[in-house]
């Protein structure tokens, strides 16, 4: 079972490089953005959202650990919003390595993150998936979430059609 380790400052790179990539990837397959432009997008969001890195206040960053396999096997991310008079804990991230998917890690870190919310006094979970991420829409209808909103999207064919 992975634990959540706080992310330091020498494992930030590394799990902003994951996070930047992971969201580019997402918003390019959900339409919302194009190829070219999703890294940098991608970045210039994170950074907004985590300007003092890992110091940055209300925000939660940790390295998932698998203490059998003595290695890191992917990353979670939340932060605390207020929605109304609720304190939210926020699912920013949550990234397990490639070639380690499918083995409950996913679950198992989303439990972990309920609890590590619970430790900070947070009143309920939130997180947006894309549609076109069947796999985490799956874990976290399992875990018990529900859809709050749905945004849908068409594309229309090009002028010269």
């Amino acid at each position: 079972m992975p634990t959540l380790v706080p992310t330091t400052e020498a494992e930030f790179p590394a799990f902003l490089e994951a996070a930047i990539e992971s969201y580019a990837k997402d918003d390019v397959a959900s339409g919302r953005w194009n190829a070219s432009d999703a890294p940098a997008l991608a970045r210039e969001e994170t950074q907004r959202l985590l300007p003092q890195n890992e110091a940055t206040a209300e925000n939660y960053l940790f390295v998932l650990h698998d203490s059998e396999l003595k290695a890191h096997v992917g990353y979670l991310w939340f932060g605390t919003l207020a929605r109304g008079a609720k304190k939210v804990a926020y699912l920013y991230q949550l990234y397990v390595n490639a070639q380690l998917r499918r083995r409950g890690y996913g679950r198992q870190a989303m439990h972990a993150f309920e609890k590590e919310a619970l430790k900070r006094r947070h009143e309920a979970l939130a997180l947006n998936v894309f549609a076109t991420n069947a796999g985490a829409r799956r874990l976290y209808e399992a875990v018990g979430y529900s859809a709050s909103s749905i945004v849908m999207h068409k594309e229309l064919p090009p002028r010269d059609a």
